[in-house]
Parts: structure tokens; C-alpha cells; sequence
């Protein structure tokens, strides 16, 4: 599909299908799209240099959890990125939903979350308040209690990672701050943070080399001490062979929890939406 239209008319028969007959559509989990990059972002040298292997991924919430199609995405999204933007709609900040969605996250992504991830150059999580528009009065007190109630329910879905928890940027946003006119301020139009939201898509395209080698490490860290936890207990009840599994062949556990992460982070995803 090429142009505005064939492209949004595409994207809605897939969502059709996979809504109407999910269980037919299970092995359809990614619809790649092209499209010019803004001007905006355009900083690097040689132009766009930084952005080719950057790839976007939308995938979808909590609220589809029962369609397996939409599951199947969001497992090998949060398998295969580096960094995740969560979006949360500005009536949604102190939501049970919420809340799933970010237990389900550390659920499939536990390596994403860690009080030595705790910096803004580091942090492989950031969330965006969204349509924060549509407030009945986005003023200024408004919006940080928006803030506000997220990072509470971030406090009580991460207690052992407190400061983690505190550190992670939450960005308020509108789709109308994207516009390109909105940077002429002409019309008056609240950008909120918008050229925050920038600044760090910009940041991550240009330290993507050092954010996928980190998150390859870690992930490879998570599997090599899930295999020693498994075999630990395992060791109970078959003392002789797991002393031998793991004194002769402990090599082979980190080259499987390598391999396993190069496998997974081969796709280059910078960020995940």
C-alpha cells in the first residue's frame, strides 16, 4: 500500500480481520509503515543518519487482552524493545488498568526495571499522559496532578524499586502539539511537553548503538540468573546432577542466555509505542 489513503484503508482491514476472526489472524502481529521523518528531528549529520534503524512499534493495550492477535503483538513488542513509550489517556492516570498495564510489562520486560536504571539517559521506560487536551481545565495545576496520580500508581506497582519508580519521565501530550504550525506558536496552541517528548526521541535515536548494546546485556544478565535459579532448585531433589550441569557446563547456560538476547534484539527497535 502506498499514499495516506491505501495505507489507513489497509491498517483498517487488518484490524477488521483481527477483531471480527482473531483466532484466524493470530499469526499477523506487525504492520510496518513508512513516512517521512519531521523536520524537527532531522538534528543529526548527515541528515536522518541516526533514524534509519529506529523503528516505532504501536502495540496494543490491556484493554484487547482477550484477542490473541493483539496479544501475540504486544509479547514480541515488549520481547524485542529497547525502550517503551506507554501512552495513558489523562482520565486513565490512577486506573486499575493502568496499574495491569505496568504489572503486565515488568511481567514480560523485568529487566526493564531497575533503581540503577534510575537516570534520564538510562531509564528504558518514559510515559505520556495523552489528549491532555481534552481536560475539562488543563491549567496548570490540573496537569501536575495528572502527573501526580501516575506516579503514584507507579509507586504502587514498583515498591521495590522505589527510585526507579520516582526518575521515570511522564510527558504531558496532545496529537495537536504535533502539528508543524503549532512551533510558529502562532496560533496560540499549548505544546505541553512536546519538545521534551523530542528532545528524548532525539536522544534515543542517537545513543541507539549504546541503549541496544546495554539492553542485549541485561536481558543476557536476566536469563543467565533465571537458569542458575532454576537449577538451584532443582539441585533439591538431584544434587549430583545439578552439581554437574552447572560446574561443567555453566558456559553453556551463559552462551544460551546470550544467544537468547541477540536473537531478540536483532530487529534494532530503538522505541516501542
Amino acid at each position: 500500500a502506498q499514499g495516506d489513503a491505501e495505507v489507513r484503508e489497509r491498517i483498517r482491514q487488518m484490524n477488521r480481520t483481527a477483531r471480527i476472526n482473531p483466532l484466524a489472524a493470530a499469526d499477523c502481529v506487525e504492520c510496518r509503515v513508512n513516512t517521512q521523518l519531521r523536520q524537527s528531528l532531522n538534528v543529526f549529520v548527515p541528515p536522518a543518519s541516526e533514524w534509519c534503524d529506529t523503528r516505532l512499534m504501536d502495540i496494543p493495550g490491556p484493554d484487547e487482552v482477550l484477542n490473541p492477535a493483539a496479544q501475540a503483538c504486544a509479547d514480541l513488542a515488549y520481547a524485542l524493545s529497547h525502550r517503551l513509550l506507554v501512552c495513558v489517556r489523562f482520565d486513565q492516570t490512577r486506573s486499575r488498568a493502568t496499574q495491569r498495564l505496568i504489572e503486565e510489562i515488568r511481567a514480560k520486560a523485568p529487566y526493564h526495571f531497575d533503581d540503577d536504571l534510575a537516570t534520564r539517559e538510562r531509564c528504558p521506560l518514559m510515559f505520556v499522559i495523552t489528549q491532555v487536551d481534552q481536560m475539562p481545565s488543563p491549567g496548570a495545576v490540573d496537569l501536575e496532578i495528572a502527573k501526580q496520580n501516575l506516579r503514584a500508581v507507579l509507586h504502587a506497582s514498583l515498591p521495590d524499586c522505589l527510585e526507579f519508580a520516582q526518575r521515570v519521565p511522564i510527558l504531558l501530550l496532545s496529537a495537536k502539539s504535533s502539528l508543524e504550525n503549532a512551533y510558529a506558536a502562532s496560533d496560540g496552541l499549548e505544546l505541553f511537553d512536546w519538545k521534551v517528548f523530542e528532545d528524548l526521541l532525539i536522544s534515543f535515536a542517537g545513543l541507539k548503538r549504546d541503549i541496544i548494546h546495554e539492553t542485549k546485556n541485561r536481558r543476557a544478565s536476566y536469563i543467565t540468573a533465571l537458569n542458575a535459579g532454576n537449577i538451584s532448585v532443582v539441585a533439591d531433589e538431584w544434587p549430583y546432577y545439578t552439581a554437574s550441569l552447572w560446574g561443567t557446563r555453566r558456559d553453556l547456560a551463559i552462551k544460551v542466555g546470550l544467544g537468547s538476547a541477540l536473537v531478540v534484539g536483532t530487529a534494532g527497535t530503538a522505541v516501542a509505542l
